[in-house]
């Protein structure tokens, strides 16, 4: 009974901290934090007391009509489908793999698999990784009106050889269900997005609404000026996409003139996922030290 114990809290661990893969000296950075504890913010994940994060001020437990009959695989195949297009080419719920069972993760419980298509294993990979989190956020939250927990998601990325790889394993983070978003049409958020990254200095590159069951935009935009592109992103990204959990989800993907990954930031706020990661040359965290440092990725 002690040795089980352990394992539910070690489980616990993996499915609410951030897990980072780097594969191949560059970082796919995926992260599931935001550890609430009654009154104060804590790392200590053994505890009991955590209360899920909750990011609107509006909680629904109304259900999504269109998905209320479906099975689990047809919920998710019916998400990705209206999310509109991305890069997610394989999906289906399953049981969870062997290393959650093995800490306790229990059998009736359900995952979320994806593979989905990026040129390299790197930080390319962090839009579908960001996908994938709206799609299993939405998954989860149907399926735990049913009284089923999905655990968590694993990753796996379609290189252009076709080869696929197995990038990581993480748990969904700890959030309030049934979160009600911001009701913007599309429309409106990409004319008003447009403008206001357009003010600050960038060329928009692409922008794009999901809406995995709301608005998710992404935009990816190229400047002049990497370094302050950088220096300035937490400014950026609160100007553009406004306070956490206006919208479901957020993504954004700046460039340099020659088309170069400089940044990206990505949540999921329906499950509490992250993508964070900076250019190495510019990251300030690489160049503010001589040691040596693993490759740039983290958890926001």
């Amino acid at each position: 009974m002690i040795v089980k114990s352990m394992r539910r809290r070690i489980f616990t661990a993996i499915a609410i901290l951030a897990l980072i893969s780097v594969v191949s000296g560059t970082a796919l950075a995926v992260g599931y934090g935001h550890l609430v504890k009654k009154r104060e913010r804590t790392a200590n994940i053994t505890s009991s007391e955590f209360a899920p994060v909750q990011y609107t001020s509006k909680v629904s437990t109304q259900a999504d009509q269109a998905l209320e009959r479906l099975s689990p695989q047809d919920v998710l195949t019916t998400v990705v489908r209206r999310m509109g297009p991305t890069s997610i080419v394989g999906m289906r719920i399953g049981s969870p793999p062997a290393s959650a069972m093995e800490a306790g993760a229990p059998a009736s419980a359900r995952w979320a698999y994806f593979t989905v298509k990026s040129p390299t294993v790197g930080p390319e990979a962090n839009r579908g990784a960001w996908e994938a989190n709206l799609a299993a956020a939405v998954v989860r939250d149907v399926l735990h009106q049913r009284q089923i927990a999905l655990l968590g998601v694993s990753l796996a990325v379609e290189l252009p050889s076709g080869e696929t790889v197995d990038v990581r394993e993480v748990g969904v983070g700890n959030v309030v269900h049934g979160q009600v978003f911001g009701a913007e049409a599309p429309s409106t958020i990409t004319a008003n997005m447009r403008a206001l990254a357009e003010a600050r200095g960038f060329e928009v590159r692409k922008l794009d609404v999901l809406i995995p069951r709301q608005a998710a935009p992404a935009l990816v935009v190229s400047t002049r000026d990497a370094g302050r592109a950088v220096a300035d992103a937490d400014d950026t990204v609160g100007e553009l996409f406004g306070a956490a959990g206006k919208y479901e989800g957020i993504y954004l993907e700046i460039r340099d003139e020659a088309g170069e990954l400089v940044l990206v930031r990505g949540t999921s706020y329906r499950s509490g996922g992250n993508q964070f990661w900076i250019r190495p040359d510019l990251d300030p965290r690489r160049t503010a030290s001589s040691a040596v440092q693993s490759p740039t990725g983290g958890a926001g």
